[in-house]
């Protein structure tokens, strides 16, 4: 069983169901019987429109806002490791929901794609979901190193944008490779209705013991790793600011010939640039993390339970139930793919103004069409900050 195929295969074997084959199966049933059965297929409803409407829901606010994160940071320049990960992530989480949303409108239609477009993009939907999660885990990371070992970060050169290039391409082939399996275990069933499932030799051993090493991979292991080190991060900020607030502390105190008015002048300066950008990248990333780590709740524990939830055969209750509660649990898991645009958005102040700035250029340009339109809002600003050079020296 993996992650992304598990909707798209759920939901197709629900897309049957008859209701008047229901009514007419309610006319021999007593009345407690069939209060369960309409109990029963209201929650099945439910859960099936839940399944036929989130994706396209998801790819309307994902596509754009992935598009519009890419652009923005490419907007500011010079480029670093942050940005790396930023548009990675974002090419990722748009390929994600491509691959989920055809997928699942493959199946919802019935159109036989045949065992290799099964098993590709079952293979697609798997590995793009799962790379996702462990460029978070490497952004994360580098994050953490950048502010707990500052000085050995300098010293030894840093990351760069080919370094992080590098980690990633090998980090996408290690998922690749754990998801290979899914390119020769899978099959299109056109009987009673298409789905794409694991074939019957493979079933036992993809559906249970395999079943939890993909799920390690996409959920357990991400989600125990982020939860770590997003508070081993927010952790040493505290401690960094601690510490930098007592030295400034320290050397702003008055020296002997010093003037109390050249104290209060140092004192009202305002922090270097590259300190305030620091803080945006690490609001950002700490936004796009935790938010993260929230929304992958829900299926760990439908991941670890699964297994052992057994229900009844046929539209019964408990049926119902767990299949609305695996609908919910990949509807937030899923929107992971769409949501980090607008966490930079809202968290950060600086890529919110380079991204309202062309915007704000253009209706200016459009309401004066004789203005040079030369606005320092519309010029590209530096994201030096995420330059790990940069970060060390602070």
């Amino acid at each position: 069983m993996t992650t992304t195929t598990t909707t798209t295969t759920t939901s197709s074997s629900f897309y049957s169901f008859n209701v008047t084959d229901m009514d007419n199966d309610s006319r021999v049933m007593s009345a407690e019987q069939y209060a369960e059965i309409e109990a029963s297929r209201k929650i099945f409803e439910t859960a099936v429109g839940i399944g036929k409407y989130y994706l396209w829901i998801l790819f309307a606010l994902g596509f754009p806002g992935n598009c519009a994160a890419i652009v923005t940071i490419f907007r500011m320049r010079p480029m670093g490791t942050f940005p790396v990960f930023v548009v990675m992530l974002a090419v990722m989480d748009t390929l994600a929901l491509l691959v989920k949303l055809l997928h699942y409108q493959l199946i919802g239609h019935q159109l036989d794609m045949g065992d290799a477009g099964c098993s590709l993009l079952r293979f697609l939907g798997s590995w793009t979901s799962a790379y996702c999660s462990w460029i978070l885990v490497f952004m994360a990371l580098e994050r953490y190193a950048a502010v707990r070992f500052p000085l050995k970060m300098s010293m030894h050169g840093g990351c760069n944008a080919h370094k992080v290039v590098s980690v990633l391409v090998v980090v996408g082939i290690i998922v690749a490779l754990i998801y290979m399996p899914l390119l020769w275990t899978s099959e299109t069933v056109t009987s009673p209705n298409l789905q794409c499932q694991f074939k019957e030799e493979y079933a036992d051993l993809m559906n249970h013991a395999y079943h939890w090493v993909l799920g390690a991979v996409y959920a357990f292991f991400p989600f125990c790793l982020l939860t770590v080190v997003n508070f081993l991060i927010a952790r040493q900020i505290r401690v960094s600011f601690t510490v930098r607030k007592d030295m400034r502390n320290m050397q702003l105190l008055p020296q002997s010939g010093q003037a109390s008015s050249d104290v209060l002048i140092q004192r009202q300066r305002p922090y270097p640039e590259v300190r305030a950008n620091v803080k945006q990248v690490n609001v950002m990333l700490l936004s796009a993390t935790v938010v993260f780590v929230i929304l992958t709740f829900p299926i760990c524990i439908y991941l670890l339970v699964d297994v052992y939830w057994q229900t009844d055969p046929g539209y019964t209750t408990s049926a119902a139930v767990k299949f609305l509660c695996q609908q919910l649990a990949f509807l937030l898991v899923d929107s992971t793919h769409a949501v980090n645009f607008y966490l930079y958005f809202l968290s950060a102040r600086r890529f919110r103004q380079q991204f309202l700035s062309p915007l704000a250029c253009w209706s200016g340009c459009k309401c004066n069409p004789k203005a040079a339109c030369r606005k320092p809002s519309c010029s590209k600003q530096s994201w030096a900050a995420t330059d790990q050079s940069e970060v060390d020296r602070l």
